[in-house]
């Protein structure tokens, strides 16, 4: 069984050392008697490229559509669902988060798909640029239906067939409105004296809403998220009621998240725009009576892509070629080495600027393509745009073995870091958006680099690739002309159309080698197309200027649906 609880940062549990009781459920009943995984991402902050990732087993990048429109799981693409269906499982999903819509892919494999109605209802939490008036969004379904939804169904199976069970809370998503909550104020801080309330976060988000005594403030909203937990727990604890001891003995259990929420950790709010841990460390509670050490910890990191081919490999079955996350059981039983963990990548998937994140061992580095040439598609996104602007640095690296919260920045005093882990970004961008990668890389910091390349017919546009404050781009008609300089971070530009290099000239400094994606040096004239394609990113050593055309992995399908676009920009998601 498979129990995802929406919008649930890790560190706010009690099973990962919160001192406020929120989860004894999930401490008591899973945790004490399974595996606790210490540090688990998402590979998005946000809901549906997030559950693509889990769901499908891939990097959410390389199976949705490249706008908002086109995000799901497109057909004919393996999921966990169908799969454990052709190994003769019986399967149900009760969602509560409207965005995850049978229409886009989520459903496939179910054999009962429960989604909250198609219609709406009136709510005052709804985004909006002005104030929070009351707008139609798509309807919620709490903790408390779906659970007796769940149990009814567990009820009525056939008692002899394998089956496998998802359960998806939208507890503790906003608004912060746990019915334990009396008179605005939670259990937790009962004697909250201020006029904030948890009943518009986007408020909070779009400086609407201000705090007026920011201490007292942030602890009242901590705590009415903290009440959203409990309240979670407590179906949580309920659905797991419904299993007798026996049942208990023979079933797998796990309970995660799709992302966290950022509570003014790093000056915002919600979720869904940011790379720091609030927003993509998750819980990985996992039970398995018999199969697995009851009380046992491992650090970690793991991916939530591994949870699909780690359920399979379960389940006895074999996890399909396409899958990109690997089994965890090795690993949860202690039976691995120690050994370097595969790193993680994540990225926001929405509107503004890029902001990839990649994660090896207790390093992590994040982006924000500060450079990027953005017009934000209403006021809304404006406001979005300006307040990021205003508070995400370019780059940032950090030591989370030293530093969880995420405070101090290391990447001037570790280059190879920034060098090693801006790698790993490019590679995965370069198997999402299409296009010629122009990026200088292995250059020493401060040395400027001048470079000009002459194409085939006229370039119409160009995107940043995390250029720097000081660096140029001119591109005039057939011609572009750039000046960058030497950092660890690996940058330049993306030429998004399909265009021939008919030659590539360094002018400054010497020993900066224009070199192709194969590996070979550029010996002058016209660049092969061959030389440029090359499907991971091209890592080497020294001083160079690379010509790089990913070569992407088939993309699946994945048709635009406007009203699953309205849907989520009703809940706050630009893009």
């Amino acid at each position: 069984m498979l129990v995802v609880i929406d919008t649930l940062r890790a560190d706010h549990l009690t099973p990962y050392g919160w001192p406020v009781p929120t989860s004894a459920n999930l401490d008591v009943t899973l945790a004490r008697r399974g595996v606790v995984v210490e540090r688990a991402y998402s590979q998005a902050p946000w809901t549906v490229p997030s559950m693509v990732s889990l769901m499908a087993g891939r990097w959410p990048g390389e199976v949705m559509g490249r706008t908002i429109i086109q995000y799901g799981i497109p057909a004919g693409v393996p999921s966990l669902a169908s799969t454990l269906q052709g190994l003769g499982y019986e399967t149900a999903a009760f969602v509560g988060n409207p965005v995850l819509d049978p229409k886009v892919g989520f459903a496939a494999g179910f054999k009962q798909y429960y989604h909250p109605a198609s219609g709406t209802a009136t709510s005052t939490a709804v985004p909006s640029a002005s104030s929070p008036s009351a707008t139609a969004t798509p309807r919620w379904e709490g903790a408390d239906h779906l659970t007796r939804l769940a149990k009814q169904w567990l009820r009525a199976r056939r008692a002899d067939t394998p089956y496998f069970l998802y359960v998806h809370y939208v507890e503790p998503h906003d608004p912060y409105e746990s019915p334990e909550v009396v008179s605005g104020r939670s259990p937790f801080f009962p004697d909250y004296r201020g006029e904030v309330n948890g009943t518009w976060p986007q408020g909070l988000l779009l400086g609407r809403i201000q705090l007026g005594d920011p201490a007292s403030d942030l602890r009242h909203l901590r705590a009415l998220y903290d009440s959203e937990i409990h309240t979670a727990d407590r179906w949580l604890g309920a659905l797991l009621n419904g299993f007798d001891a026996a049942a208990k003995a023979r079933t797998l259990f796990v309970v995660t998240s799709d992302h966290g929420e950022e509570l003014y950790d790093h000056g915002s709010w919600k979720h869904g725009r940011t790379m720091y841990e609030e927003q993509l460390r998750v819980p990985l509670v996992i039970r398995w009576d018999g199969q697995l050490p009851a009380g046992a910890r491992v650090p970690g990191p793991v991916r939530l892509l591994d949870i699909a081919p780690t359920l399979v490999a379960a389940a006895g079955g074999t996890p399909p070629r396409a899958w990109q996350g690997e089994d965890l059981l090795p690993l949860l039983r202690g039976e691995l080495r120690p050994r370097p963990r595969p790193p993680n990548y994540a990225s926001h998937f929405l509107d503004g600027p890029r902001r990839p994140s990649a994660l090896l061992g207790r390093w992590k580095l994040a982006l924000f393509d500060r450079a990027a040439r953005i017009t934000p598609a209403d006021a809304y996104a404006s406001l979005l745009y300006k307040a990021e602007m205003a508070r995400l640095p370019r780059i940032v690296l950090f030591d989370l073995s030293k530093d969880p919260r995420e405070r101090h920045d290391l990447s001037a005093q570790h280059p190879d870091f920034v060098a090693g882990l801006g790698g790993i970004v490019q590679d995965h961008l370069g198997r999402e958006v299409p296009g010629l990668r122009v990026l200088l890389t292995g250059v020493k910091a401060g040395v400027r680099v001048v470079a000009e390349l002459r194409f085939r017919r006229p370039v119409r546009s160009w995107e940043s690739c995390f250029l720097g404050p000081g660096d140029r781009v001119e591109l005039d008609g057939d011609r572009l002309r750039l000046t960058l300089v030497g950092e660890a971070l690996p940058k330049g530009v993306l030429l998004p159309e399909e265009t021939e290099i008919v030659a590539v000239n360094v002018s400054t400094p010497a020993g900066v080698v224009v070199r192709l994606a194969n590996g070979l040096p550029h010996r002058g004239g016209v660049v092969p197309a061959a030389g440029l394609r090359r499907d991971r990113w091209p890592a080497g050593g020294g001083a160079r200027l690379l010509l790089w055309q990913p070569e992407r992995p088939p993309q699946p399908a994945m048709e635009s649906d406007p009203e699953a676009g309205k849907r989520l920009q009703s809940l706050g998601y630009a893009g």
